[in-house]
């Protein structure tokens, strides 16, 4: 029913960002739960363990959705002190769609979310966030990154989703197969944020929000991006290291 990125997702992650004193966020195809225990090492706590960790909060998924992602992100989008978790969850009928989720009078809730890709097996990539004036954060993500690539973004406050769709197309962040969600990176530029996005045949670094002119690379990228001291960071599936001042 589901194209799913992976068969089983299980990933745990430090939740003391939430403000509570919990230690994991644990997603599961179908679960958003935040876990007990902080003593306990990151990764460390898989499927066949989960009786052993006591369960603070949780978060079920109907029959007809599931998280189609690796791994929950914590991030304060609209700027109000509380952070929020951001997680993929895709439906059978409408495809990929970001979830946002957070602590209301003291349970896990669902707070927002944004629009669907339209159809099933279509999935999306979150890209990065980029600072807004108002101390919140507008997430960036890439809709069917595999088939043409369109970006949008996504903006949170005062208990409401707003979107922007198309607004560039022939991008990627995601190469099929593999588990490597991070072929996009968020930051700043000669004081500037903003936005890496490799071109759907992943042989150009793209700037999508501010008009800096395309990168040819040697190669397809297909490893990580990361800002390094002004300096942008990957490699190419033919193992060269990249290392490019834009």
């Amino acid at each position: 029913l589901f194209n799913f990125l992976v068969d089983a997702i299980d990933v745990l992650r430090p939740a003391h960002h939430l403000g509570l004193d919990i230690g994991l966020l644990e997603l599961a195809p179908q679960c958003l739960a935040t876990l007990g225990n902080e003593r306990l090492p990151f990764g460390a706590a898989r499927r066949q363990q989960a009786a052993d960790i006591p369960v603070l909060q949780r978060f079920q998924l109907p029959e007809s959705q599931v998280f189609e992602d690796i791994t929950p992100r914590i991030a304060d989008l609209d700027g109000n002190g509380s952070n929020e978790i951001i997680a993929i969850r895709a439906s059978r009928e409408g495809g990929a769609a970001v979830a946002l989720y957070g602590l209301v009078e003291g349970s896990l809730r669902e707070v927002g979310a944004g629009s669907e890709n339209g159809r099933p097996n279509r999935w999306l990539n979150i890209a990065g966030l980029i600072p807004r004036p108002d101390g919140g954060l507008t997430l960036y993500g890439v809709r069917t990154p595999h088939i043409g690539g369109r970006l949008f973004s996504l903006d949170y406050g005062a208990g409401a989703v707003s979107e922007r769709n198309e607004i560039e197309l022939d991008l990627t962040n995601h190469v099929i197969g593999s588990r490597e969600l991070g072929l996009s990176v968020a930051g700043e530029f000669d004081g500037r944020f903003e936005l890496t996005i490799p071109s759907q045949d992943r042989q150009r670094l793209r700037f999508p929000l501010s008009g800096r002119p395309d990168i040819i690379l040697p190669a397809p990228v297909d490893k990580a991006i990361a800002l390094v001291d002004g300096a942008i960071v990957t490699a190419t599936g033919r193992g060269e290291l990249l290392v490019i001042r834009p």
